[in-house]
């Protein structure tokens, strides 16, 4: 039961995430948009295609500038 409250929590987190994202995402620097799973814990699973890149903190950290407040 703990493991479906995670899921679904997680599940609502990563929608609102990729809201966030897709719409701070740089076309030309990113041509692949995003998903939802792409930030879920639950559903992200590395894939060939990925060549092991996965989401860390490392990268959400790398990601950082796409979330700034300030205008610009």
């Amino acid at each position: 039961m703990a493991e479906g409250a995670s899921r679904d929590r997680w599940a609502h987190t990563a929608a609102l995430l990729w809201i966030v994202a897709e719409s701070k995402r740089d076309k030309k620097k990113r041509a692949r948009p995003f998903s939802p799973a792409d930030f879920n814990p639950w559903e992200r699973r590395a894939k060939p295609s990925d060549n092991g890149k996965r989401l860390t903190v490392g990268v959400l950290l790398a990601m950082k500038g796409l979330f700034d407040a300030r205008p610009g």
